[in-house]
């Protein structure tokens, strides 16, 4: 768990996350440090070199049947790939939605604000021979982890979160329709406009016809 909170308080900060520093953590290496040391500490989860599978998912909320869902199913993926395996992660943010909501859905192109979470997989391995099955288990992933988080949810009475993510982190399905939403008949006329031969055509590419 990494906290994070903008202030140069650090009692401020601890009696922000009370109820987790009350949970008696294994090991406590929080402490106040610049934004460019905290935004590096993803870092060593994707050295130069291993092939990679990113992706992601919206959800509703950290629960422990989430939680233990993901080390059930992180366990069987290090155990078929033995030796091919390199450490990777399962990331759940959590962190305020309500600035992000504050803008209207219209008003850019970024297409997944919402009163719900964001979850990135980056998920590391050596050979191309796990290439398919690799790719066949992020699906089925998400796929467990978004039913879970819906019945979560449910039970909660709060709604299910849409099957869409955050468009650099993409879910297996997601589709650039998915991705942009209402914004793409705008985002096609401007596309048409200043990148007539589809220069720019990489992940969600928007086709002008």
């Amino acid at each position: 768990m990494i906290p994070f909170q903008d202030t140069a308080d650090e009692a401020a900060a601890r009696e922000t996350f009370k109820e987790f520093f009350d949970q008696g953590p294994i090991a406590d290496h929080t402490g106040l440090h610049p934004y460019p040391q905290q935004n590096a500490v993803n870092n060593p989860l994707m050295p130069h070199g291993p092939r990679t599978y990113i992706s992601g998912f919206s959800y509703h909320m950290v629960s422990e049947q989430l939680l233990n869902y993901t080390v059930q199913k992180l366990n069987e993926y290090i155990a078929h790939l033995g030796e091919d395996y390199v450490t990777g992660g399962i990331l759940y943010e959590a962190y305020p939605f309500e600035k992000t909501c504050s803008v209207p859905f219209d008003a850019t192109a970024y297409g997944n604000r919402g009163r719900y979470y964001g979850a990135g997989i980056a998920i590391r391995y050596k050979g191309a021979q796990n290439d398919a099955w690799v790719q066949s288990w992020v699906r089925g992933f998400v796929a467990g982890a978004r039913e879970i988080d819906a019945q979560v949810a449910i039970a909660a009475g709060k709604p299910v979160p849409p099957k869409t993510g955050y468009a650099n982190l993409p879910p297996p399905d997601q589709t650039t329709g998915d991705a942009f939403q209402s914004n793409l008949p705008r985002l096609k006329e401007v596309k048409k406009k200043w990148d007539p031969h589809g220069r720019f055509n990489k992940w969600f590419n928007i086709a002008t016809d």
